[in-house]
């Protein structure tokens, strides 16, 4: 199974995005972007530990 399958099937089975609540195109582009980015985070803090990185300055 390729990476993006993988991914598609955790989006849909770990976080329970099963169907678009918008119509039209642009809101269903902004509803997908939003699902990516919460699972992006969820990817983030799981490979960080859950620990927030220090900020350089």
């Amino acid at each position: 199974m390729s990476l993006p399958w993988l991914v598609l099937q955790q989006i849909k089975s770990v976080m329970g995005f099963r169907q678009f609540h918008l119509r039209g195109l642009d809101k269903v582009n902004l509803e997908w972007n939003i699902v990516t980015l919460a699972y992006n985070f969820k990817r983030l803090h799981k490979l960080t530990g859950g620990s927030l990185m220090p900020l350089s300055v």
